[in-house]
C-alpha cells in the first residue's frame, strides 16, 4: 500500500526515535532515566488495580463502549476539577474523556479548522500541534517562544495580516516542552 503523501511529509515523531535510543542503550545494560514522556513510573494504588481486575471480570464488560462517555464518569470528573482547581464545569459541554491528551491536541484541529486556515503553533511546541494542523490541511504559522520574552509568544509580533487570517492560536502554560509559566497579566 503506498502512503499519502501528506503523511511522507512528516518527520519521525520525536518520542519514537528517543524511545529507540532508549530501548538500545538499556539493552547494552545502561541505567537511564527516561525523562521525556510524561509516563507514571509508579503504579497505581492496589485499591485501584483490583476495581478494574474486578470490572474485567462482570459479565456485561465484553461490549464496545458507548460513543458517548457515561454521565457519572464526567460527572467525577468535573468534581475533581472543582475540587482541584475551584472550576466549575459543565459535565456534558465542558467535559470529554480521552485516551490521552495527544489525541485531543491531534484531533481538535478537525473540528476547529478548514483547509487552509492558519494556526498559531508556538515554537518550540508539542509535536501534535503542528502534526494535527497538517493533518486538518491548515497552515501552521510558528510563533517563537524566546528566552529573553520568558518564552511567551510576542502577540504584537505577529503580523496584522497573519492574526486576522488565524483561526486558532495554541497558548499552553505550564509550557511543553520550556516549563515556562505564564501569569495573570499575560493572558487579561
Amino acid at each position: 500500500m503506498r502512503l499519502s503523501n501528506r503523511l511522507k511529509s512528516f518527520d519521525a515523531y520525536l518520542g519514537t526515535a528517543m524511545n529507540l535510543i532508549l530501548t538500545k542503550m538499556r539493552s547494552e545494560g545502561k541505567d537511564v532515566i527516561n525523562l521525556g514522556l510524561g509516563d507514571p513510573d509508579v503504579q497505581p494504588p492496589e485499591h485501584l488495580r483490583r476495581a478494574l481486575a474486578d470490572a474485567c471480570l462482570e459479565i456485561n464488560h465484553h461490549h464496545y463502549p458507548s460513543f458517548y462517555s457515561p454521565r457519572p464518569l464526567k460527572e467525577a470528573m468535573a468534581n475533581w476539577y472543582q475540587r482541584r482547581f475551584g472550576s466549575v464545569l459543565d459535565p456534558e459541554t465542558e467535559v470529554l474523556p480521552l485516551l490521552g491528551s495527544a489525541e485531543g491536541l491531534f484531533h481538535i484541529h478537525s473540528c476547529l479548522l478548514d483547509p487552509g486556515d492558519v494556526a498559531l503553533v508556538p515554537d518550540p511546541a508539542y509535536p501534535a500541534y503542528a502534526a494535527g494542523v497538517a493533518i486538518a490541511g491548515g497552515v501552521e504559522v510558528k510563533v517563537p517562544l524566546l528566552e529573553e520574552n520568558n518564552f511567551l509568544p510576542d502577540l504584537a509580533a505577529i503580523p496584522q495580516d497573519v492574526a486576522r487570517q488565524a483561526k486558532m492560536i495554541w497558548v499552553n502554560y505550564p509550557n511543553n516542552p520550556t516549563s515556562a509559566e505564564a501569569n495573570l497579566g499575560f493572558y487579561q
